[in-house]
């Protein structure tokens, strides 16, 4: 058996994908995804996992590395391992993954599996539009520590139903935008733990809590999509709390109630470039027609 460390390009990954052998596994396109985005990010590394052939020069080990490579169009540095015995497959990807948890600890970083989740719904957004890699959770983790921390020390225990990572990431996404005095999220905190409204201005929270408490995930298919639902209901639950609305029946919010700084500045730079298409008579995109512009 040896081992090297070359500079796998996409021709090469073709090249090596063409002795893959025929009963690899299933290729998991989300899974090939997953490390295209960590390589177009900057994020790959080099590590003693890699590419891996046996004796009869199949490839047994690093198909979604490989095709990672092809669909980010980019070279990267791993390590290839030549002439294992067959019967090795049989103990490859057996071992115990990390998790962003685990990676930020290793570093030297405070972190639990509720703050890394709460990291990582900062980076997805209301509608889950993405699932972010560890290290874009991370810099999340690191750049809103503080509004983390205030949120968990809100809840310090888990309550069935309550402190969910979708209403943990509204509340944290509230702190950060500095929407209301912490003041204000401290009670709507208690209220949700103990369903003992202050005023009847508090009404929304206990609107929230009754449909959190009588709410089920009926299927993991629709993990996500009921994640997006509970995003968006505690998002207009808390705006209402905040205005002093004395809600009767719990709606969601279409939109970002409580936008991240990056997200505004994102939404910002998208506007300038539309009017600036409008100025010069371009059709914005999505349009059908030419622009209606003042000459």
């Amino acid at each position: 058996m040896r081992t090297e460390i070359i500079t796998v390009t996409p021709e090469l990954a073709k090249q090596y994908l063409a002795q893959n052998f025929n009963n690899n596994r299933k290729i998991r396109p989300s899974r090939v995804q997953f490390f295209a985005k960590i390589i177009r990010d900057g994020h790959w590394r080099t590590t003693h996992q890699g590419i891996a052939f046996d004796t009869r020069k199949r490839l047994i080990d690093g198909q979604h590395r490989l095709m990672a490579i092809i669909v980010a169009g980019i070279a990267v540095r791993i390590q290839v391992t030549h002439d294992l015995p067959p019967e090795s497959v049989d103990a490859l990807d057996t071992g115990c993954g990390r998790t962003m948890a685990d990676i930020l600890v290793t570093r030297g970083q405070t972190a639990s599996t509720r703050s890394a989740a709460i990291a990582k719904r900062l980076v997805s957004g209301m509608f889950y539009r993405s699932d972010p890699d560890n290290y874009e959770a991370m810099e999340y983790h690191e750049r809103y520590r503080d509004a983390i921390d205030f949120t968990l020390s809100l809840f310090p225990t888990n309550i069935k139903y309550i402190t969910i990572t979708p209403v943990l990431t509204v509340v944290t996404r509230a702190y950060i935008s500095g929407s209301e005095s912490t003041g204000r999220l401290r009670e709507f905190a208690n209220v949700l733990k103990t369903g003992e409204p202050q005023s009847p201005e508090d009404q929304a929270a206990i609107v929230l809590r009754n449909f959190l408490l009588t709410t089920t995930r009926t299927h993991i298919r629709e993990a996500r999509a009921h994640n997006v639902v509970l995003t968006q209901k505690t998002e207009r639950a808390l705006y209402a709390f905040f205005a002093g609305e004395r809600m009767m029946k719990l709606t969601s919010a279409s939109e970002e109630l409580f936008p991240l700084p990056e997200e505004l500045t994102a939404q910002a730079e998208t506007h300038a470039q539309s009017d600036a298409s409008v100025v010069r008579g371009i059709a914005p995109t999505g349009s059908n027609g030419p622009a209606n512009y003042v000459s």
